[in-house]
């Protein structure tokens, strides 16, 4: 390999490597962010009750599992789509950042919430009764620590309110991941000056 093409090949792979840096940090942050405040929860006895159900189902083995599993991308999706379908936040504010609500009737429930969480993925039976199971998990995790409350209406319909928990847990991480972004961008800016 020529000198001149060693010298492209550093540039390219620092590049490569600041942009990976740069995806990376903000969903870092956002992750941080997220378990810090999971973990500064005071169980309530509704929360107690929710963490000995998934237990006693096989949900999750402990608190910390049930940390664990809002964690995982899919829960977190789930957590935004919940987030973005409440009231907690106005529609100005969704218009303004070029969203819509994704669930326009008045409640939410859960078979809403596993179609918006599928839309993109392999929609066989198979795999969309997996996303099923997993949402199911999810709610029960986000019920420990009273980021829902999940009604039942019947045996096959969940009724998804989002609390205020959630509202201050999404604000939070939302906001470490984007000043840490807005952060990374301002000093590419300032850098080209």
């Amino acid at each position: 390999m020529k000198v001149s093409e060693k010298t492209d090949q550093v540039a390219v792979d620092a590049f490569l490597l600041a942009t990976a840096d740069l995806l990376h940090t903000p969903a870092r942050a956002f992750e941080r962010m997220m378990r810090d405040q999971l973990s500064n929860v005071n169980l309530s006895p509704a929360g107690t009750t929710a963490l000995d159900r998934g237990i006693a189902n096989g949900s999750f083995k402990s608190l910390e599992s049930a940390k664990n599993m809002l964690m995982q991308p899919l829960a977190q999706d789930s957590m935004f789509l919940i987030w973005k379908s409440s009231a907690f936040l106005c529609d100005e504010g969704l218009e303004m950042a070029g969203l819509a609500r994704p669930n326009q009737s008045a409640e939410l429930n859960k078979n809403q919430l596993v179609k918006m969480v599928s839309k993109g993925i392999d929609s066989s039976e198979g795999v969309v009764q997996r996303v099923s199971i997993s949402v199911s998990r999810y709610l029960l995790a986000m019920e420990v620590f009273e980021l829902v409350r999940v009604d039942k209406v019947r045996t096959n319909l969940l009724n998804i309110v989002a609390q205020p928990n959630l509202d201050e847990l999404l604000r939070a991480s939302l906001s470490a991941a984007g000043e840490i972004f807005s952060d990374q961008l301002i000093g590419e800016r300032g850098n080209d000056a």
